[in-house]
């Protein structure tokens, strides 16, 4: 397993993903499933984790799934510790109400419509 960072010059961004290498013996070439991770981001850079990657790294030790642990292992000896705390930190803010965004939505029914244009063009 390794980490593969992506420079998308439109955007600026370093993004990373990890990758592992796969034999495919139909095909006879190796396949390269990746997993999007984060981006790096400041000068000098530093590791951010997407949203999805936060949660195992946010999650206890012992209730993460074998592939996890191999990405965030990989990805601790890639970047350092401490984007352990930054995993930690997501977590908090997606647990915490302050920070939940909702949106309202009002619907105009049929019987608003119609009815206006009923009363209108009665006779």
């Amino acid at each position: 397993m390794h980490i593969v960072e992506n420079v998308n010059r439109q955007a600026g961004k370093i993004y990373c993903s990890a990758c592992e290498s796969v034999w495919n013996k139909k095909t006879h070439r190796y396949d390269k499933p990746r997993i999007a991770i984060g981006k790096l981001e400041g000068d000098p850079p530093s590791f951010v984790p997407n949203k999805y990657f936060a949660q195992p790294l946010a999650k206890n030790p012992s209730h993460t799934a074998t592939e996890e642990k191999l990405i965030i292992s990989t990805a601790v000896k890639k970047y350092g510790e401490a984007i352990l705390e930054l995993g930690k930190i997501d977590a908090v803010k997606s647990l915490d109400p302050s920070y939940i965004q909702t949106a309202k939505a009002m619907f105009t029914g049929p019987a608003m419509v119609f009815g206006g244009i009923t009363k209108r063009y009665s006779t």
